[in-house]
């Protein structure tokens, strides 16, 4: 960044080189314009010094016409420097155009001095990413040839498959990319890996940091970049990377009325999609976690109680029942959570209209 921050510093200067000839050119402007004022005045100066040598014939003395010629010089000076601010006009409009030709040929060359650094950046990373996958030509042809081997060898009849990925990993790169292991993946994280169904490890994934799912990966590079430009003197806004969403706040009811169902499932490593769903049901005085907006409503409502924020129903204490059903459907099987927020909640006795909340993330 060291020529960035050179032609920050030319760039600086010529901006100051513009705004002082831009200032001169306003001055140079404002005398040429001002050419029929001292006209007039100079004219009214000759009319008046006439007046004082008629006076001064008629009165047989001698006119006193030193003041009257010192103003008549000062406004003939001045109207002679009009005459040069006019010449000099056409001179000062085109120093201005130079000047602001001078500021943006310097934007530029720092524009592009910035973008060649970026593309270096891009290229040597670039340059090792080629150099990686060409790395991987050896590692691939063994595993492929361990598993031809195999075939060949251990392989008799009903034997058992190619117990490794052998030769998968080849039509993985053919046809779906790049994939790794669990423990490479999103799936290494324990909450993660619970979506799944207990088979997940059988199967590659995308590496964790190429995951859709992966918030700001590229963040810290660009905010570097941007930093280096701005403290080079580069006119940028500071970068701000991408924020994982704030996930609404879960809370602890006890049931009081009725009965709430949950679904939980899990998915397929292979297609991601549902592989699993078991329904739970919550009665009268059974503890479940629910987004605090709808447990807000259902407490509004008496169906629950929010745990730390009243007495907790006992059985001892139990309200008489109302007919009351609440489902917990799972709303998207690809999300990132295990168990699914978008419900719907059926009231008797309390609305009269479906009462529906989606969209809860993790």
């Amino acid at each position: 960044m060291n020529d960035v921050k050179s032609l920050s510093k030319k760039l600086d200067g010529a901006r100051l080189a513009l705004q002082r000839v831009g200032t001169e050119l306003q001055q140079v402007r404002e005398t040429a314009g001002s050419a029929e004022q001292h006209e007039s005045k100079l004219a009214d100066l000759l009319t008046e010094r006439q007046t004082i040598l008629v006076r001064a014939l008629v009165a047989k003395k001698t006119a006193d016409t030193a003041k009257i010629d010192s103003d008549i010089a000062t406004a003939e000076a001045q109207l002679a420097a009009v005459s040069v601010a006019r010449d000099a006009l056409p001179i000062y409009e085109q120093a201005v155009q130079q000047a602001r030709e001078d500021v943006a040929a310097i934007e530029l060359q720092r524009r592009e001095a910035v973008e060649a650094h970026i593309v270096a950046r891009h290229d040597a990373a670039q340059e090792r990413y080629l150099q990686a996958i060409a790395s991987m030509e050896s590692a691939v042809e063994e595993m492929v040839g361990a598993h031809a081997a195999w075939e060949l060898m251990c392989r008799n009849g009903n034997a058992s498959e190619f117990p490794c990925r052998g030769r998968k990993v080849l039509e993985d790169l053919r046809s779906e990319g790049l994939r790794v292991p669990w423990n490479l993946s999103r799936l290494k994280d324990p909450a993660v890996a619970a979506q799944y169904t207990d088979n997940f490890r059988n199967f590659w994934y995308v590496p964790a940091w190429a995951d859709s799912k992966s918030i700001g990966f590229g963040d810290s590079t660009a905010a570097k970049l941007v930093n280096d430009a701005r403290d080079a003197g580069h006119d940028c806004r500071e970068y701000v990377g991408a924020k994982a969403p704030v996930p609404d706040p879960m809370v602890m009811v006890r049931v009081n009325r009725g009965t709430i169902s949950t679904s939980e499932i899990r998915l397929d490593p292979l297609t991601h999609g549902v592989a699993q769903r078991r329904s739970l049901q919550h009665g009268p005085y059974s503890d479940v976690e629910l987004p605090e907006k709808f447990a807000r409503q259902l407490a509004a409502s008496g169906v629950v109680v929010i745990h730390g924020e009243g007495p907790l129903p006992e059985r001892s204490v139990r309200l008489k029942e109302e007919p009351l059903r609440v489902e917990m459907k799972p709303q998207n099987p690809h999300g990132p959570i295990h168990r699914r927020q978008s419900m719907t909640a059926n009231y008797s006795g309390f609305y009269g209209e479906d009462y529906g909340l989606s969209n809860y993330p993790d």
